[in-house]
């Protein structure tokens, strides 16, 4: 599973920017697991090796987990960085959403 989390300028994707991605946890391959503790940095660092990091590693993940990721962190994601669809997606299906969940466990935010 890989845990990841965004930071904006603010919650509008279209006039705001993603600063940092965190992303943590494990990404299968042939040799076993592979340990992923690392921060993307857009404000600081150019933007192009960070989004292409960025895809690579949701692509592989087995599992995604963020909280309230479907409706905020994807979603932003997709916009600011240009993602295709088939490829959020693809990630919407992978996700463990423990703020939704919750949510749709007690009826309530």
């Amino acid at each position: 599973m890989l845990a990841f989390d965004i930071e904006t300028t603010c919650l509008d994707a279209v006039n705001h920017s993603i600063t940092v991605v965190a992303l943590f946890g494990d990404i299968p391959g042939a040799d076993g697991p592979t340990r992923v503790d690392l921060v993307l940095n857009f404000a600081r660092d150019s933007m192009e090796p960070n989004r292409a990091r960025l895809l690579e590693l949701m692509q592989q993940a087995s599992t995604l987990c963020a909280f309230n990721g479907i409706w905020f962190n994807i979603p932003f994601i997709v916009k600011r960085l240009a993602v295709p669809p088939e490829e959020a997606s693809k990630w919407a299906r992978k996700l463990y959403d423990p703020f939704e969940e919750s949510k749709l466990l007690t009826d309530r935010t």
